[in-house]
């Protein structure tokens, strides 16, 4: 669930990324009914750390689309996974990306929301974080 993971750090300073309920939104579902909303006026990078144990995974990213988000991109251990990630939608939904198979080495690992921008008919640069799934590879639900 993106809304407990620890923020560590934001790039520059003074962004909001705070627990929003999803639950009175009517165009999609959000595990928990909850997400992590991150209102930064402009674009930005934020830091969360999590555990993992070694191998590959399939990183799959829950995520909000609304009129006013932006475009952003997600980094493993500083590393870029997946396309970047279009938050604009005409209305408020809920969504999904696949980012790809990472490996990773068991401990503490890193992940960056960087903010990078907005398409033209946004009007905002705000990001919904619901999920990142760490699937491990070759496993299906």
């Amino acid at each position: 669930e993106a809304e407990t993971l620890a923020l560590v750090g934001t790039r520059p300073g003074g962004v909001v990324a705070e627990v929003q309920e999803m639950a009175g939104f009517r165009g999609g579902r959000w595990s928990g009914d909850a997400q992590r909303f991150i209102h930064p006026g402009r674009p930005v990078e934020l830091d969360f750390a999590l555990h993992l144990h070694s191998g590959e995974y399939e990183l799959e990213l829950l995520h909000t689309r609304a009129i006013d988000y932006g475009r952003f991109q997600v980094l493993l251990n500083g590393r870029v996974v997946g396309p970047e990630v279009d938050g604009f939608h005409p209305t408020v939904v809920s969504a999904s990306a696949a980012l790809g198979r990472v490996a990773v080495v068991g401990g503490e690992q890193m992940v960056t929301i960087k903010i990078v921008g907005r398409q033209p008919a946004s009007t905002g640069h705000f990001v919904g974080l619901d999920a990142l799934v760490f699937r491990p590879a070759g496993k299906q639900d």
